[in-house]
């Protein structure tokens, strides 16, 4: 019986969860005893699924965290640790103690996901507005290094870098149960779902930039303006954190959630028409793509000076204009607020998941409201995204390993 402690020591961030879930639950329960370590705020997550775990608090001080740590290892005596995130963990040092020089005192073996092909760049990340960050080469000093697919793509023979599939099946459901989903939330048939997840992380707003605070703003006040110009019935489910200033209009109708029990929260992504983002890293829309739900990813490609489209932008809208006036400038993204344009690109390069999914410029009024029409109301458009999702799926699973064959590999490199 091999012991796998997965530590997630994120506190806004669901992602690296449900990585470290997905692989983990998969093993098999006579071969691996798994425990996560985690803060509070995934205590509900775990409890649901039935998974053990372990607790680090936040709002106590790293030394006691330490402390408590190290009584978790020497109870759970652990073969290997596995890190979802091994920023994430590094960063947390500063309230749970726990980081790689801690890590690599025990000598056991360390388990680092590498989330966006960052052993293929120069582990400096750009964060929205042109700002770079020079990263520590952590993953090179784990001693098995496992990418998630998607984000992920197989890059060929690499001894060195396991891939497996963030999800390990078609997650698509029937019309029938989708019906019955729809109908317990209050959503009638004629209604198009549309599904929208945000995270914490991705409002954060690092280096206060003022234009910045005001895209915020304004991306999802251009979503409604764009949905209101096909004059359709939509709902939008809207789960996390903030919600969005409401653009009045009777054809939309908004219903904003906290948080819902992971069971509702999947319930509802599947059953919806239509799944929308502006992050492409967003494991939701991964889930969305195995549930065969179309997905629309919008975008920023450039940068742009409003003050410089003054003539151009009299031939739009008035919020539009109002838009352009207060956010000023706007950068390139990749994963949302956050930016990543450029530390994105290699593992987006030759990478069929970019096929299961739309992408829109999101401030290209035209092709966005065209999207929205073709994507929720256009039966070949649909018809066709969803048979690149399935074709996706298929492709994907003849390519990687299972978290099982995975582990095994190790445990033979390991001796």
């Amino acid at each position: 019986m091999k012991k796998i402690l997965i530590i997630v020591l994120s506190e806004i961030s669901t992602g690296e969860l449900t990585i470290g879930y997905e692989f983990g639950s998969r093993l098999a329960k006579n071969n691996y005893d798994v425990k996560f370590l985690i803060s509070p705020q995934f205590v509900s997550f775990l409890d649901n699924r039935k998974e053990k775990y372990f607790v680090l608090k936040s709002e106590e001080d790293a030394a006691t965290n330490f402390l408590r740590f190290k009584q978790y290892v020497e109870e759970f005596k652990p073969d290997y640790f596995f890190l979802s995130d091994v920023y994430t963990t590094e960063y947390s040092k500063t309230w749970s103690g726990v980081c790689m020089k801690v890590l690599k005192m025990y000598g056991i073996p360390i388990i680092g996901v590498d989330e966006y092909e960052y052993l293929s760049t120069n582990f400096t990340p750009d964060y929205y507005g042109g700002i770079f960050e020079k990263l520590p080469p952590l993953l090179k000093k784990c001693d098995f290094v496992v990418r998630d697919c998607p984000l992920n793509v197989p890059r060929g023979k690499n001894d060195a870098v396991f891939n497996f599939s963030l999800y390990d099946k078609d997650l698509h459901i029937s019309e029938c149960r989708k019906r019955f989903i729809r109908s317990k939330f209050g959503i009638s048939q004629s209604e198009k779902l549309i599904f929208y997840a945000s995270s914490s992380w991705e409002i954060i707003n690092f280096h206060l930039s003022s234009s910045l605070q005001m895209l915020m703003k304004w991306i999802p006040l251009m979503l409604q303006y764009y949905l209101l110009e096909l004059n359709r019935n939509v709902t939008i489910i809207h789960i996390g954190p903030k919600p969005w200033e409401i653009v009045q209009g009777n054809k939309i109708r908004y219903l904003h959630h906290s948080y819902l029990v992971p069971e509702q929260f999947d319930e509802l992504l599947l059953a919806s028409d239509l799944f929308i983002t502006i992050n492409s890293v967003s494991v939701t829309m991964s889930k969305a793509v195995f549930g065969n739900v179309p997905c629309l990813l919008f975008q920023n490609s450039k940068h742009i000076d409003f003050k410089r489209l003054e003539k151009r932008l009299t031939h739009m809208p008035q919020w539009y204009q109002i838009m352009a006036r207060e956010v000023g400038e706007v950068f390139p993204f990749k994963a949302g607020f956050f930016g990543w344009y450029a530390l994105l690109q290699s593992v987006m390069r030759n990478n069929n998941y970019t096929q299961t999914y739309q992408e829109v410029p999101v401030f290209k009024m035209i092709e966005a409201v065209q999207s929205f029409n073709d994507y929720l109301f256009d039966i070949d458009k649909i018809r066709d995204i969803k048979k690149r999702q399935s074709e996706y799926i298929n492709e994907l699973q003849k390519r990687v390993d299972t978290p099982e064959q995975i582990m095994e590999k190790i445990s033979f490199i390991k001796g």
